[in-house]
């Protein structure tokens, strides 16, 4: 059983987890191992959202909403994830990123000191700075 589409919000958990005591009644087993998943679940969509390259303003949202519904089912979980958001948050992220074979270089960097020499990028220098002082 699993949040369709990501929709991770209190309603549709507490939905999911009323059939799941539902079903609890006819097969504990099978109902408990099946709110593990859940949970599961819940815990790899934060896991997914944290390693994505760049964490926008509306991810963090999210991932914190998220967290904010883990909490109540399953807090040491919680806690580590919310750990590692704040970790995360701490490091540099990236604006753009520059990469072979650089056929979007132009769009990336506004600026024509930048070329392309042999499958390297060089910064070009200046006409006068090659000619050295008077």
């Amino acid at each position: 059983m699993e949040s369709e589409g990501g929709d991770w919000t209190e309603e549709r958990l507490a939905g999911l987890e009323s059939m799941l005591a539902q079903l609890g009644e006819l097969a504990p087993e099978r109902s408990n191992a099946a709110r593990q998943r859940l949970h599961q679940r819940l815990v790899d969509s934060i896991n997914e959202s944290l390693r994505r390259p760049r964490l926008e303003p509306e991810d963090v949202t999210q991932i914190e909403q998220r967290l904010g519904l883990l909490a109540g089912r399953d807090a040491s979980s919680a806690t580590v994830l919310r750990q590692s958001l704040q970790q995360r948050l701490r490091r540099w992220q990236p604006v753009f990123e520059i990469a072979k074979p650089y056929s979007d270089l132009r769009t990336l960097i506004d600026r024509n000191d930048i070329a392309l020499q042999d499958e390297v990028l060089v910064r070009p220098f200046p006409a006068t700075a090659l000619e050295g002082p008077d």
